[in-house]
């Protein structure tokens, strides 16, 4: 009985010095992130064309991704539209390829107008 209780003692022991290694672990973790960030704060007051360069490239990079998925994502819209008309127009639903046919035809007229 009385080695059960010197297991269970010893084992909580261990434990305890297991969570004040943790917490030390964790407390100088906290100290570095707290030394870099605020490293990074007084960087950027000391020198403000560093982050104003940083700030336009980021602008850049994000316009530039921006156009990139805007022009993949219209050509996909666009391929689809196209599909889906290509196929209405063979298809001779009389109502709408009636009026396709009247709005390809206005077209051509002002195109030989404007000629």
């Amino acid at each position: 009985m009385e080695e059960e209780i010197n297991r269970e003692q010893e084992k909580t022991e261990e434990e305890e010095g297991d969570r004040k290694e943790n917490r030390n672990l964790a407390n100088e973790i906290v100290d570095e992130m707290k030394k870099f960030f605020t490293f990074d704060i007084l960087n950027y007051i000391r020198k403000p064309w560093k982050l104003i360069g940083l700030n336009f490239f980021m602008g850049l990079v994000r316009g530039i991704g921006f156009f990139l998925g805007m022009t993949i994502v219209g050509a996909i819209v666009v391929a689809i539209l196209a599909g889906m008309l290509r196929k209405i127009t063979q298809s001779n639903i009389p109502g709408i390829s009636h009026w396709l046919a009247n709005i390809v035809a206005m077209v051509q007229d002002n195109l030989k107008g404007i000629r």
